[in-house]
């Protein structure tokens, strides 16, 4: 998945190229259980792969042909280089019967680093699409940014139950480097003209109300109150106004901070959060949406 092409692509020809990379499987699992046996104990072996089926398709790779022959004994799903929150870990689960799947989440969502709310609000999601579990992918880079590593949100991520009643940050951004073919479908960016509407779906798992949500919607220039008309799973929003925070839950991050002047908030109301909501925009002026977040609170 570290630039994520195998095979030159052909679409007669994928088939074919699956089956050289299940025998190189096999091949890596023969060594594997070979070594073991002379060290007297297992050694697991393991695939990361792209963050859909359809994706493992167009680069020839067959989880689904390794987990039923027994070639590896967990899969990682992940994106490339953006946390992707969408990903469907169900239908690995029954494409790949009896191994642990775990979802991949990155440093980052989109350009930025992913904050303390942003991965909890990934996490739960990953979870509710069904993952055992969460993998991690370039969390060195804190360290190398000179900022501290956030280790205490990682015991969070362990575990679903963990995430209940947390404060959480649920994004869509426009991904760091999709890769055509692999990547998953994006939203954003939003290209709007005078006058016009569009709309995006911003997923969240919250089994608990929140006592408190704020809807965030960030332009590529400057936002003006009275310049964006917010739907919400139907509701009229109201008048935005500029946040006095760049960020909704406050944490030094790589590359940059957001920029003021570039969003409008809007306040929403915790009993209208549901599992999908529909977010409709109406724009008073050209511009570009490139992030949506939603802070919930409890």
């Amino acid at each position: 998945m570290r630039f994520p092409y195998y095979f030159p692509y052909k679409a007669d020809s994928m088939a074919a190229y699956a089956t050289v990379m299940t025998e190189f499987v096999r091949r890596v699992r023969h060594l594997t259980d070979s070594t073991g046996r002379a060290r007297g104990r297992a050694i697991l072996l393991s695939a990361r792969v792209p963050s859909s089926l359809r994706g493992c398709t167009y680069l020839g790779a067959d989880p689904g042909k390794w987990a039923r022959e027994g070639l590896i004994d967990f899969l990682a799903v992940a994106p490339f280089l953006s946390t992707e929150t969408d990903i469907a870990a169900a239908e690995f689960k029954k494409a790949c019967p009896g191994i642990p799947v775990y979802t991949g989440m990155e440093f980052t969502i989109g350009a930025r680093q992913m904050t303390r709310q942003e991965k909890r609000a990934a996490a739960a999601l990953l979870y509710a699409s069904g993952s055992d579990g969460i993998y991690l992918f370039n969390y060195f880079v804190a360290w190398d940014a000179g900022f501290e590593a956030d280790i205490d949100v990682l015991r969070e991520l362990a575990h679903p139950d963990s995430l209940v009643g947390k404060d959480k940050l649920y994004t869509l951004a426009i991904p760091r480097y999709p890769v055509p073919g692999v990547s998953l479908p994006d939203q954003l960016p939003l290209v709007l003209a005078k006058g016009e509407e569009k709309s995006v779906i911003l997923k969240t798992h919250e089994p608990l109300q929140p006592r408190s949500g704020v809807l965030r919607v960030e332009c590529a220039g400057e936002l003006l109150p009275g310049d964006l008309d917010v739907r919400w799973n139907g509701l009229a929003l109201g008048r935005g106004v500029r946040p006095e925070n760049p960020q909704v839950f406050p944490e030094k991050i790589w590359p940059s901070l957001p920029v003021r002047e570039n969003m409008l908030e809007f306040a929403v109301d915790p009993a209208s959060v549901k599992a999908e909501n529909q977010i409709v925009i109406r724009s008073g002026k050209d511009m570009k949406v490139e992030w949506v977040h939603l802070g919930v609170r409890h």
